[in-house]
């Protein structure tokens, strides 16, 4: 199944894990917060979210690491 939008994640049934490339930390995050994003008029595309994600590992060098989104359940 392909979903485009972090919606069609909830309605799949799936969740979202972001994962950091920089040190390897990965976090699992509820997609039933779309109903949250709109309303804040955020974009739920998923090729839209990863600037939204940075992690919060306390030992980063302050540099902002690119993230990767995968489904999970």
């Amino acid at each position: 199944m392909l979903v485009e939008t972090l919606r069609e994640m909830d309605e799949a049934g799936l969740d979202l894990r972001v994962w950091c490339y920089g040190c390897g930390r990965a976090v699992d995050i509820w997609s039933g917060y779309w109903a949250d994003w709109e309303r804040k008029g955020w974009s739920m595309r998923l090729d839209d979210l990863p600037p939204r994600f940075r992690c919060t590992r306390d030992h980063h060098d302050g540099t902002d690491h690119e993230v990767l989104l995968l489904p999970t359940r």
